[in-house]
């Protein structure tokens, strides 16, 4: 070797004696990222209907059919909170709002039927002043200008002067303008009834004048709406949808129409998004009105839909009812119409425990008596049916052809419990195939042809080949002995179970009635004993819930599992179970609802998104972009709306150094994408703000990186991977000793040992570089030196040493070292940190 052995301490020494104390903190990258799934409010069946919305800030009032006006506070889109009600005595049908007094229709036997008028300027303690004592079975209320337009029952148009809010004074009464709905701009508003657009002229309110009026045939119905936003006025009725181009009032002229299949309910506007709801079938579509006399569909979401709320403080949200007289308030994400998100849910007077499901089909076993089966291939309508009515089911397994089902405490005695084997080939009309009596509390799991039975006298397997004619093949006799409350998943050739409440056991089935144990492992909890609920694997990764944990387990060698994190969240006092599905965990919990990990990295599991105020969470089940919550008595349904990932990853390698570029993902604002992560072999290595990224390969061997886009609204799916095979040329090896890379305030000595190498079987030369990372982000480039090394040449030198001045910042300092040819092509790099701990002056 040529050069002097004193090169690589030249190369390291000396520079840390220009730091001084000038650090300042580095600013983190910290993303807000907000639920990915928006939460539902189910209504108590006392609200009845909804039937008219008003928004006020972030407040919501809501008219009800039998609980008078309902308010939320939805400053939080996704999480609407029930804050008071007033006039909940009754129904009522119509809201209109004038400065801080809200006009609420009502029909209840305290008032009659009238216009109550109440005082909301402060919401969270509304009151009723008084009704007004001219307006009789109102059925349309609207303000306009500082006047109040009422229509009742009679066909009968009345309008009212609001100078006096609290005692408007009637200007005029006709029959001739009769309204089902009003929509106005200035001193013009446009009326609909019984098949006709009607403009008038009210600068003179009590003298209205029409200026011109537009007949269309087939919507006669008290139910039509209109809107009248731009130059253009939109009509919506049972079945049909209507634009007038309305840029001249006195002129209207019907320039495009919608026919539907369907009756349509209601619609509403957000600048050029129309959003419309129809039944028959039940849909929110979506429409691009830019061009009002050519509309372009943009999406369409499945219902059913019955009232639309916009959120004018947040256009993203839409509030909708489920139904004509239903109960249920969902909240639907459209910053994205392409791309709406929804949540709704399907109830039942039951109490659910658990949940299969193989694609559309749901098997639902109630917690005291029978199961639930579901067929919601049609997300607008789940087809449903009942199995074993009154009987007590303790556990279920459905492999979408078959459905295993362990009775006990059947009614008829002896001879009936045990398990039950169906055919699912008509899934709402299941096939009774064979009954295997077991008097027992069995538990179930079944893989390759055989199922597993657990009960108290041990682990029973059949083999279900032929599901009519099972066969019994043997009790298992373990190492352990099986515990009949102990739960068992089944992957492969491979079988899992846990054995008391920390014990996980993996085991070969490649022969069911001689598994072999392959290995165990002894969980870490971070917060006592965890009673598993749930017991979950997908792709080598397992995931137990119970307690105050959720523990995920790498199997992919089950000789050596290994555990790779434990989830201990204390804002979640019990963990019902976990659902592993893609790269996410599905947690549930009571009462806390819902909470969604991304697990890309399996060591670091970092929360996603979260439904919350769903009691009584017990499962949660994912497949196809969808999640399905069993809480309760209710079914609950929800898209994960994860944002589109990067495009078109590519890569240039030159060496050692690896440049990913990528195009941004397809999106619509008003998504905002914040950043990219860049992981190596599922290690986050960066977060660049473009489209490009270099990496550098610090060792032979295989190397996969891949590339998310980083959303408000969460974290992508991984674009890639790439996958290279790296074999260096040369390498360089820091190795620091501890405990000398702690430096105390006075300074002191960092020590360390530098390693060359040559894996050529010739000579080379080759530049060696690096730089140091300070404190406060800055750092400091150290010469380039070029060395001779010799075939296949090892060279250390030990013990080297470099003084740190107490003068230096505190805080960590990171050595970088590089050696190829300076500055592009880099062989291999290696980094060490020290600590200085406070500056000593």
């Amino acid at each position: 070797m040529k050069t002097s052995n004193r090169t690589m301490v030249q190369f390291l020494a000396g520079v840390l004696a220009l730091i001084t104390v000038c650090s300042s903190p580095v600013l983190a990258l910290g993303l807000d990222q907000e639920s990915l799934l928006l939460n539902g409010v189910a209504l108590n069946d006392t609200y009845g209907s909804i039937n008219d919305s008003e928004q006020v800030g972030d407040y919501l009032f809501l008219a009800t059919g039998t609980s008078g006006v309902v308010i939320f506070d939805v400053s939080t889109p996704g999480q609407p909170v029930e804050i008071n009600r007033l006039l909940d005595y009754g129904s009522t049908a119509k809201l209109a709002r004038y400065q801080q007094y809200l006009y609420v229709t009502v029909n209840d036997p305290v008032l009659d039927r009238v216009v109550a008028v109440v005082d909301i300027s402060d919401p969270m303690q509304p009151h009723y002043l008084h009704k007004l004592a001219y307006i009789d079975q109102t059925y349309t209320l609207d303000v306009v200008n500082g006047l109040l337009f009422a229509s009742d029952w009679y066909d009968e148009i009345q309008i009212y002067d609001l100078s006096s809010p609290t005692q408007p004074t009637m200007l005029f009464s006709s029959s001739q303008y009769a309204c089902s709905d009003i929509a106005s701009q200035g001193d013009t508003v446009m009326v609909v009834h019984q098949g006709y657009l009607k403009a008038l002229d009210v600068s003179d309110p009590a003298n209205p004048i029409l200026l011109d009026s537009v007949g269309f045939q087939g919507m006669t119905s008290s139910d039509v709406k209109v809107a009248w936003p731009d130059d253009y006025v939109y009509v919506c009725g049972r079945g049909r949808f209507l634009i007038f181009d309305a840029s001249d009032p006195s002129d209207l002229d019907m320039i495009h129409e919608f026919g539907f299949d369907a009756i349509s309910f209601d619609f509403d506007l957000a600048g050029n998004i129309l959003y419309i709801a129809q039944g028959q079938p039940d849909q929110l579509v979506i429409y691009d009105i830019s061009q009002a006399a050519n509309p372009q569909f943009l999406a369409s979401l499945d219902g059913p839909f019955f009232q639309l709320f916009l959120n004018r403080n947040e256009p993203a949200t839409l509030y909708t009812s489920s139904a004509e007289g239903g109960r249920f308030l969902s909240m639907i994400d459209v910053s994205v119409p392409l791309q709406p998100v929804i949540s709704y849910e399907l109830g039942w007077n039951v109490d659910f425990a658990d949940m299969k499901q193989v694609g559309d089909i749901f098997v639902l076993r109630d917690q005291y008596s029978g199961a639930w089966i579901v067929d919601w291939s049609n997300p607008a309508q789940a087809l449903s049916t009942k199995l074993m009515s009154g009987r007590k089911i303790h556990d279920i397994e459905f492999t979408g052809e078959l459905l295993f089902v362990t009775v006990y405490d059947h009614p008829d005695g002896p001879g009936f419990d045990g398990v039950y084997i169906y055919d699912m080939s008509d899934p709402l009309n299941p096939q009774y195939l064979h009954n295997i009596v077991l008097d027992a509390y069995p538990g179930l799991s079944y893989g390759n042809d055989a199922l597993y039975v657990t009960t108290n006298d041990g682990k029973l397997v059949y083999d279900v080949s032929d599901p009519a004619n099972p066969v019994f093949l043997g009790n298992l006799s373990l190492t352990h002995s099986w515990d009949y409350a102990t739960r068992i998943v089944i992957e492969g050739n491979f079988l899992y179970r846990m054995y008391g409440s920390q014990s996980l056991y993996s085991y070969s089935i490649t022969n069911p009635a001689d598994p072999v144990t392959l290995g165990q492992i002894y969980l870490n909890l971070q917060n006592g004993s965890s009673t598993m609920q749930e017991f979950d694997i997908d792709n080598n990764r397992v995931a137990i819930g119970g307690w105050g944990n959720v523990n995920l387990v790498d199997v992919s060698d089950p000789a050596n599992m290994v555990q790779t994190a434990a989830i201990d969240d204390p804002d979640v006092e019990y963990y019902y179970g976990a659902h592993i599905s893609s790269d996410f965990l599905f947690t549930t919990s009571d009462p806390d609802g819902m909470i969604v990990y991304g697990i890309h990295n399996l060591n670091n599991p970092t929360e996603r998104g979260s439904v919350h105020g769903v009691i009584e969470s017990r499962r949660a089940l994912a497949h196809d972009g969808e999640v399905y919550l069993l809480a309760g008595s209710n079914l609950w349904r929800f898209q994960t709306g994860l944002p589109p990932a990067p495009r078109n990853l590519s890569f240039d390698q030159i060496s050692a150094a690896v440049t990913l570029t990528w195009q941004p993902p397809e999106y619509t604002e008003p998504m905002h994408l914040l950043g990219y992560h860049v992981y190596e072999d599922n290690d986050l290595i960066g977060n660049p703000a473009d489209t490009t990224f270099t990496a550098i390969m610090t060792h032979n061997g295989t190397f996969e990186f891949t590339v998310t886009a980083v959303f408000n609204s969460g974290e992508s799916d991984p674009a890639g991977p790439v996958v290279i095979d790296y074999e260096a040329a040369s390498s360089i090896h820091l190795d620091p000793f501890d405990p000398y890379t702690t430096v105390p305030p006075p300074g002191g000595l960092v020590y360390f040992d530098v390693t060359l190498r040559n894996y050529l079987d010739v000579p080379q030369e080759r530049d060696v570089w690096g730089w140091i990372n300070l404190p406060n982000g800055n750092r400091i480039d150290l010469p380039v030196r070029t060395l001779s090394l010799d075939p296949n040449e090892v060279f250390t030198r030990e013990w080297l040493s470099f003084q740190v001045p107490g003068t230096a910042a505190p805080g960590t300092y990171t050595v970088y070292g590089r050696i190829g040819h300076f500055p592009d092509l880099i062989d291999h790099q290696d980094t060490f940190t020290f600590t200085k701990l406070s500056s000593f002056r």
